[in-house]
């Protein structure tokens, strides 16, 4: 996976993962739990993105500029999320 730099994760799989980070800084961005598999792209702007335990992701695709938590167990299949900050 690129950008493991900016991944911690516990005993789980993100080999299927795509993460994309624009402008990236030296800090943490994907923390992902244990007993876990990741299949799917994952674009990021300033927010954090965290995953639980035993959680599977699957063809999903995620937009954030804010904060993303996935509880723990969760199970997602072909979702599009797309999380934004609100422009005044």
């Amino acid at each position: 996976m690129e950008n493991e730099k900016y991944v911690k994760k516990g005993n789980s799989s993100v080999d299927g993962l795509q993460l994309n980070i624009r402008n990236p800084k030296d800090k943490l961005y994907l923390t992902v739990g244990d007993d876990c598999v990741i299949n799917g792209i994952i674009n990021i702007g300033e927010a954090e993105f965290k995953i639980g335990d035993r959680v599977m992701i699957n063809g999903s695709t995620f937009y954030c500029t804010t904060g993303v938590t996935i509880g723990n167990p969760a199970q997602i299949l072909k979702l599009l999320l797309m999380k934004t900050k609100k422009l005044r």
